[in-house]
């Protein structure tokens, strides 16, 4: 009797392991992002750059956030786009890109001098620059996200026009 009491009591114990929710990290395809860095620019009437990137998630169902900045070297400016990229079924997703005329007075990027543009892409939603995890249906578990920075270092030449 009592040694089967001790195998109900290890059987109860020897269920199988919880797992917890998985989840990988998005990156980005650097053979797919333009331009490269770092890179001289003129602020003249007829420059502008386009800034554009691939991210990937080899999670095919999560959603894609990504954020743009410019020159937030205290890392607590509001960014200046926002972008979501649906889960697509696919591992390669639409390019997610930032045209900014350099030309124009308003441009963030006309000021000559050194400039840093950042894009910060999360399989969940960002608070700031930091990744909130996200809840898996049915049960509520709490699923790690995780974030990838891309960034491009540029100057930014007075008075200097483009082609």
């Amino acid at each position: 009797m009592r040694l089967g009491a001790i195998l109900a009591i290890l059987a109860v114990g020897c269920g199988a392991p919880t797992r917890r929710p998985q989840n990988s990290p998005p990156r980005f395809d650097d053979s797919a992002t333009s331009p490269a860095s770092p890179f001289t620019i003129g602020n003249g009437p007829r420059c502008a750059v386009t800034f554009s990137a691939r991210a990937e998630d080899p999670d095919l169902g999560d959603v894609l956030y990504g954020l743009w900045f410019i020159d937030d070297f205290n890392r607590n400016a509001a960014p200046i786009a926002q972008a979501e990229l649906p889960p697509s079924g696919a591992k390669e997703r639409p390019p997610l890109e930032l045209a900014e005329s350099v030309g124009a007075a308003t441009s963030a990027l006309h000021a000559s001098g050194q400039h840093l543009v950042e894009l910060i892409v999360s399989d969940g939603v960002l608070e700031g620059r930091e990744p909130l995890p996200r809840e898996r249906l049915g049960d509520g578990a709490k699923i790690e996200t995780f974030a990838a920075t891309l960034r491009w270092e540029l100057e930014v030449q007075q008075g200097v026009d483009c082609p």
